[in-house]
This record gives C-alpha cells, structure tokens and sequence, in this order.
C-alpha cells in the first residue's frame, strides 16, 4: 500500500469534520466528499485542500480509501451502492466489520474513541483509535494510518470494539445525562450548575488514576440509608428522577456490599 493514499468521505458530520483535515495534514488526500447534506459537505470542503463534492459513483477518481462516516443504520446500505474499487472503512464503535457489504473484500475500520463536535478544537494525539481489516495488509495500512495521528492506535476485533462502545455509552452518554438531571435540578432551586465543576473534574480525575471501585464516594457505598431516604423524598414530585435514584442506589449498594 502506498505511504500516501487517496481519500473520499462519504458523510460530512462531526467526525469527517476533524478526521478528513487529520489526514490531510498527515500527507494524505482527500479528492472527494459525499453528503446527503450539501451545506455540510460545503462546510468540510471549506477545510480541505482540493476536494470536491461528488456521487457515490466517484467518477473518474482513482481513490485508494473511502471513509464511511455516517449513521451505523446506513453503512450497510451504504455500502451496497458503492462499486468503487478501494478500500471500505466504516468509523463505527457498534457495527462488526461484516457491516460493509456489497461483497466487498477490501473493507476496514477505523474507530476513534472520542465524542466529536465540530465546534470544538480537538487534536487526534491522545484519543485512542481502534483499527480492524479484512486482510493484514488493509489492517497494517490503517494501523499505520492511525499511529500518525495517534499514540494510542491498536488492532481492535468487531467483539471487543463493541463491548468498548458499550463502556463508552455507560462512560460518556449515561453520565452526561446524569450531568442533565444534576442541572435540573440545581436549576429549579436557581443555583449554577458550575457550582459542581469542581467536583465533576476530581471525579473524573479520582476515577482514571485510581480506578473507578476505588474512587467512589457517597451515600449509597457508605450505606447511609437515612440520607439515600431522604433523597428518595426530595423526589417524590419527580417519578422518573426517583426511580433512576432508587435503582443506581441500590446496584451501588449491591455492588459493594462485600466491601463494606
């Protein structure tokens, strides 16, 4: 495989709005941006070089990669329609590999562990990339890929790239959620939710340098049953709140009963 490759993105989302310039910036090129959306496929145009918008049929490009960076339920479909011939490479965390179809032998993924927006500045150094490859030499490519603009890049099989994603939802999405309830509530009593900055960052901080079990404070892992009781009944009015309180209290309580 050549040491610098021909690039098309079919998606011009949150992801393909850092990726496609990354590579870039590593000597690649990228030819060419495919979009349902034509004012996002303008607004990644408008961050690369030479590429231009163009049909799934990418006609008259010789292209040796193209990036699928699109909704999980599209890549399948996706990848049907496209009779190119080079290299596949889907940016899922949940799909398998085998997501690609159409018989494509040449097929890949490339899986930044990362929430992406475009409004934010971010560097590809320290986010951890997960690579996997129908054949070695399609893996060595995108692991190689991946240690350009990573220090953390690492082969990555469909099973444990999913049961990553999964840690990742629990890790990111659920606990941003619980960020969403926390704002709520401070905010029906007129009290900033920055008030809990600094203790989100020490939890974060305590959670990856000591390790989740280890960090955790509260009244359910001490125990404290009158306060999780009253806690219970500052929610009475909000039934939805009350059960996700009752039900993470009593897994926390479950979880490190033997440590007590």
């Amino acid at each position: 495989m050549k040491e610098k490759l021909r690039l098309a993105f079919i998606g011009a989302g949150h992801l393909a709005h850092h990726l496609a310039p990354a590579f870039e910036n590593a000597g690649h090129k990228v030819l060419a941006v495919n979009s349902r959306s034509t004012t996002s496929a303008q607004g990644l145009l408008n961050r690369l070089y030479e590429a231009e918008i163009c049909d799934l049929d990418f006609h008259g490009l010789d292209l040796d990669m193209i990036f699928l960076t699109v909704p999980d339920d599209q890549i399948a479909s996706i990848s049907q329609l496209i009779d190119k011939q080079a290299i596949l490479v889907h940016c899922s965390g949940a799909k398998p590999l085998s997501a690609i179809q159409n018989g494509h032998e040449q097929a890949g993924v490339f899986y930044p562990i990362q929430t992406f927006r475009k409004d934010k500045k971010l560097t590809f150094e320290h986010i951890p990339i997960g690579v996997e490859g129908t054949k070695p030499a399609i893996q060595k490519t995108l692991l190689q890929m991946a240690r350009v603009l990573s220090k953390q890049a690492f082969v990555l099989n469909s099973n444990d790239r999913a049961k990553l994603h999964m840690a990742a939802v629990f890790a990111s999405n659920f606990t941003n959620h619980m960020f969403t309830i926390a704002a709520d509530i401070m905010n029906e009593s007129k009290l900033d939710f920055s008030l809990l900055a600094p203790l989100l960052e020490e939890t974060v901080h305590k959670a990856v340098k000591l390790g989740p079990h280890q960090a955790i404070t509260g009244p359910a892992v001490r125990g404290d049953l009158r306060t999780l009781d009253f806690h219970h009944e500052l929610l009475a009015s909000h039934k939805n709140r009350q059960a996700i309180y009752r039900f993470l209290s009593q897994e926390i309580l479950d979880y490190y009963a033997d440590d007590q």
